[in-house]
């Protein structure tokens, strides 16, 4: 059986994740990081290796912190493209700040709870794509979102290596 993804979260400990990520990397399998609880500032600027992450999925919050927590990696040059997106423009701001610190190799996707998501994929070696997904129509009332994001990420995963 060859296995085609790895999902991370950061619930064990930092260096298991690294080591994790890296064999991950070495083997072309696709690695996911949800990196909540989100890693100190040291491990954000010096210690992951970014490089080794192909999706990060965050939410709205940990999009802000971790962005302020990346404030002394090196930027690149890549830019998000997409249309105009009403209400989002602070989130689309901080999207392309988590690509401009080259915060994953492939996707970021920053889950909007009632709003939706904003992912972005790269499209080119320097130009992301941004695209906008609304939330369902759901016929209930929610309840309790207790582990909607870890479910999300899930089904992600599981979507992702479906298309592979």
């Amino acid at each position: 059986m060859k296995y085609s993804h790895v999902l991370l979260q950061n619930e064990i400990p930092i260096a298991q994740t690294l080591h994790t990520s890296k064999i991950a990397n070495s083997l072309g399998i696709t690695t996911i990081f949800n990196p909540s609880p989100l890693p100190s500032p040291k491990e954000v600027t010096e210690v992951i290796d970014w490089s080794c992450i192909d999706w990060l999925i965050v939410n709205e919050e940990e999009a802000r912190m971790l962005r302020d927590r990346a404030t002394s990696r090196t930027r690149c040059d890549d830019q998000l493209e997409c249309g105009e997106i009403p209400d989002l423009k602070q989130e689309l701001a901080v999207l392309q700040e988590l690509i401009s610190f080259s915060m994953a190799t492939f996707s970021i996707v920053i889950t909007l709870g009632s709003r939706g998501s904003l992912l972005a994929f790269r499209h080119t070696p320097s130009v992301w794509i941004g695209v906008h997904t609304p939330p369902s129509a759901g016929k209930r009332p929610v309840i309790n979102t207790t582990g909607a994001g870890d479910c999300f990420t899930v089904s992600s995963a599981c979507i992702s290596s479906a298309v592979v």
